[in-house]
């Protein structure tokens, strides 16, 4: 998941945290956030 909006850093690990995904790292490069994840559930 690629994000350039700054309250990703907060929503992506409160939507991981809500539907039972893992938030797995955070990358920043020079024009977004890259989020990886694990489906859970």
């Amino acid at each position: 998941m690629a994000a350039d909006d700054p309250a990703a850093l907060i929503d992506v690990p409160h939507f991981c945290n809500e539907a039972g995904h893992v938030l797995l790292g955070v990358e920043e490069k020079s024009e977004h956030v890259l989020y990886r994840l694990r489906k859970g559930g």
